[in-house]
């Protein structure tokens, strides 16, 4: 064999190992950008997901509070018939008692529906 087939033979063998070298790195190359893919995706997923629940929680509370206002709104509506009715009589103490019991239980039903609104 000549020196010349013999360098020939060298560089076929260089050249081989380089192509599987290269069939390596290409084959690390789309493992890498498979795994970015599912990476990117998943960022989209936990995104949109996070975005949804803030506007599902955001409703809630939005419409918790109108309720609140409602309720409030038909305790002032309430409050201001039974000023009316009380105008120009004069109550007795037992009268007044039970008023205020009666504001008792208004407040009750205000505090558990505020309750309710931070569960």
């Amino acid at each position: 064999m000549t020196l010349q087939e013999k360098e020939l033979n060298e560089l076929e063998g260089a050249l081989l190992r380089l192509e599987q070298d290269v069939g390596k790195v290409q084959a690390k190359l789309n493992e890498a950008i498979a795994r970015r893919n599912t990476i990117v995706a998943r960022h989209e997923t936990v995104k949109s997901t996070i975005q949804m629940r803030k506007r599902i929680d955001d409703r809630a509370i939005n419409e918790a509070l109108y309720r609140f206002e409602r309720f409030e709104k038909r305790m002032d509506t309430l409050e201001a018939e039974i000023e009316a009715m009380d105008m120009g009589r004069n109550s007795s103490l037992s009268q007044q008692i039970d008023a205020l019991d009666k504001s008792d239980e208004l407040d009750a039903a205000l505090e558990a529906l505020k309750q309710k609104m931070r569960a």
